[in-house]
């Protein structure tokens, strides 16, 4: 049956959360990947507002149904990986469902974004790297990773290992 609602906690804000730095190319790797049946079910903060429902979509692949305050939702695809001991989530949106056309969906870049995720036992506790502080770190260390700079923001454009690597170095 299903499991019953668990506790969300993640580090930072809302507004944060719709600033996560995006990446054109995934955080993981396939070697890094790793599926846990305990991240699956419905996890909600403690005062009633977002939440992540979770189910698995494939050998090693979630299905995350995000549900923020306003009861709007978003489907992503989610991949557990760990690296070094520490695990993240891989973010990606889930592609168009409806019956676009093809000039359309190229226009289209499925981005991923990562989060850090100290527990999954009772609480799901998830952090992720705040905006702001990429900013100002590039700014001061412009070749720590590729990157570009838009008018929303940073955007990594490096490899999946070097990216692996700056989550290593700032993670902690």
């Amino acid at each position: 049956g299903m499991k019953p609602v668990r506790l969300l906690a993640v580090v930072g804000t809302l507004y944060a959360l719709a600033g996560c730095v995006p990446s054109l190319h995934p955080f993981y790797t396939d070697e890094d990947v790793l599926f846990d049946p305990a991240l699956v079910g419905v996890w909600m903060e403690k005062e009633p507002g977002e939440n992540w429902t979770f189910t698995q979509s494939g050998d090693q692949t979630y299905k995350l149904v995000y549900t923020d305050g306003e009861g709007k939702k978003g489907e992503f695809v989610a991949h557990l990986f760990s690296i070094d001991g520490n695990r993240f989530l891989d973010l990606s949106p889930a592609p168009l469902s409806l019956q676009e056309n093809d000039f359309y969906k190229v226009h289209f870049l499925p981005v991923h974004t990562v989060m850090w995720v100290a527990e999954v036992k009772g609480t799901l506790r998830m952090s992720y790297l705040d905006p702001d502080w990429v900013k100002k770190f590039l700014a001061e260390n412009p070749t720590a990773i590729n990157h570009e700079r838009g008018h929303e923001g940073v955007v990594f454009t490096d490899t999946s290992k070097r990216l692996q690597a700056f989550l290593l170095a700032h993670f902690k």
